[in-house]
């Protein structure tokens, strides 16, 4: 989630380049493309009124909770409600914290003082939560399962002693492997009795994945050389999943969690590196010897030098099955490698299943991926490796209000060996830098995107961008110094069956601009 850990520079440097594309660079760094304002039209002409706002988004916002679906004309004309004074009739209770066991079987230590075993059987540090109802295929609002991410640690907090300034050389070797069991996702089952919600401790649902879980990898990017390093020479496994920030729920119940960035996590000199450019293309050129978690010191596999793949091996989306606590986690290669925020799934009028992506870093871009298979409602078994095939595009957002979704395939278009792709897992390893060749809209920090079920309309907020100046805005990103952020709406053609989420043409209009008073 941006900006919830300071980690992102004010201006994304390093970026990869296409010899065959004009860029101009502003006195910050931020590299915008040579053209992209000069051919908008006005930006009235693309700024809808905050009174259609109401009405479609808190449509998508409600809809998307079972039994919570008004209709659109009573969201249109409710009125907007001063805040609640009177809280007599509510009540804040806490449901679970950081340290608090998942099994009755952990040991009773402090928090401050935790050994690695016990961090891995306790609930993690920092959330962002999904809830899916049980039994699976019900409708139950008051007993389900809670998947849970934990996006990173702050050892200052957990731990005593520590200054924040001070956290990657000053930890102790325990303390860091602690946090690496602290982050990662916790699957937990809760239920509401008498008024109260209460954690199942001992489920045989309960679980955690964190910095050390075998997650498998999958899709056109496994087993590339790229991806293998000396404890895995396959490329088909890695140890663990961090920074997992938002993400989303399948058609068939299984959580998509995005892996935001690493950078943070990993530390060393990268000068050395066999792959330089493809490293300072993800922002690792400026991490700390010891990372700013002091992992390097506890796991040489995050130390560049010692295992330069590894970091590779990061920034995809988990896919993970809260309903079975045997199936392991993977990672699915066809959705790109980028800093995922969320990862929000629709299925298009053919069947086939449709996941947007934003690309959370200032000057990035907006992607979609469309499976290959089609959803069968019918049989959960047979969606299971759906994301592992399919085209990844990203999004060219034209001034006159259009958009396209350029795909990502090798030997398609530049994405070829003379400029440095070997072939498809590589396009998708280097996913930032394929869409540079694509001539992609570069955006103010693409985070959640909302289909809504009602209009088949789709909704992005991107979160700013400080670094944008007057002399890089684009249609779709209306304003330099772009601190509070804004929203777009997407609007896929309708087939006579539905909106098509597949198509390869879509309109497209700004919704919100926030803290402007013009609209």
């Amino acid at each position: 989630m941006p900006g919830s850990n300071d980690k992102k520079p004010m201006a994304s440097t390093g970026r990869g380049q296409p010899p065959f594309r004009p860029t101009v660079r502003n006195d910050k760094g931020a590299i915008s493309h040579e053209g992209s304002a000069s051919d908008a039209p006005p930006l009235s002409a693309l700024i809808s009124r905050r009174s259609v706002l109401l009405s479609g988004l808190a449509t998508a916002v409600a809809t998307g909770l079972p039994g919570l679906a008004p209709s659109r004309q009573a969201l249109a004309q409710a009125p907007i409600q001063a805040p609640v004074s009177n809280t007599a009739n509510y009540r804040q209770d806490i449901l679970i914290r950081w340290g608090d066991p998942l099994w009755s079987d952990s040991g009773d230590v402090a928090l401050t003082s935790l050994s690695t075993a016990e961090a891995a059987k306790r609930f993690g540090y920092n959330n962002f939560i999904t809830y899916l109802p049980l039994p699976l295929g019900s409708f139950s609002s008051d007993h389900g399962l809670l998947v849970v991410n934990h996006e990173y640690p702050l050892p200052h907090l957990m731990f005593n002693d520590l200054h924040r300034d001070t956290v990657p050389a000053s930890m102790s070797l325990a303390q860091i492997s602690a946090t690496m069991e602290a982050v990662g996702m916790s699957v937990v089952e809760v239920k509401q009795e008498a008024g109260r919600w209460t954690v199942i401790q001992d489920s045989t649902f309960n679980r955690r994945v964190t910095a050390t879980t075998p997650i498998q990898i999958s899709g056109p990017a496994a087993e590339h050389q790229k991806l293998q390093t000396t404890a895995d020479p396959t490329g088909r496994q890695v140890l663990g999943t961090h920074d997992n920030c938002n993400g989303g729920v399948t058609p068939w119940g299984t959580v998509l969690s995005g892996e935001e960035g690493s950078q943070d996590f990993f530390g060393g000199d990268i000068s050395a590196a066999p792959d330089r450019a493809l490293l300072a293309r993800y922002h690792y050129d400026d991490i700390l010897p010891t990372g700013r978690f002091g992992w390097p010191r506890c796991d040489t596999r995050f130390h560049i030098p010692h295992e330069p793949n590894e970091a590779n091996r990061f920034e995809w989306v988990v896919e993970l099955d809260p309903y079975n606590p045997d199936a392991p986690p993977v990672k699915r290669t066809a959705l790109g490698r980028f800093s995922h925020e969320g990862a929000h799934t629709t299925v298009a009028p053919s069947g086939q299943v449709v996941v947007y992506m934003g690309d959370d870093w200032e000057f990035e871009y907006c992607y979609r991926f469309v499976t290959a298979g089609r959803f069968n409602p019918d049989d959960r078994a047979a969606n299971r490796d759906l994301l592992d095939e399919g085209v990844l595009s990203v999004a060219c957002f034209n001034g006159d209000g259009t958009l396209q979704w350029r795909p990502l395939v090798f030997g398609h278009g530049p994405l070829t060996p003379e400029n440095g792709f070997t072939d498809q897992g590589d396009v998708l390893i280097q996913t930032r830098r394929a869409a540079d060749f694509l001539g992609a809209t570069p955006m103010d920090s693409p985070e959640g995107y909302m289909p809504d079920p009602a209009t088949g309309k789709v909704y992005i907020a991107l979160s700013g961008n400080e670094s944008r100046t007057a002399a890089d805005i684009n249609a779709a990103n209306p304003r330099g110094d772009n601190q509070s952020g804004h929203m777009l709406e997407l609007m896929p053609p309708d087939t006579g069956h539905g909106p098509d989420h597949a198509a390869e043409h879509f309109d497209w209009q700004v919704r919100l601009l926030c803290d402007e008073d013009t609209i």
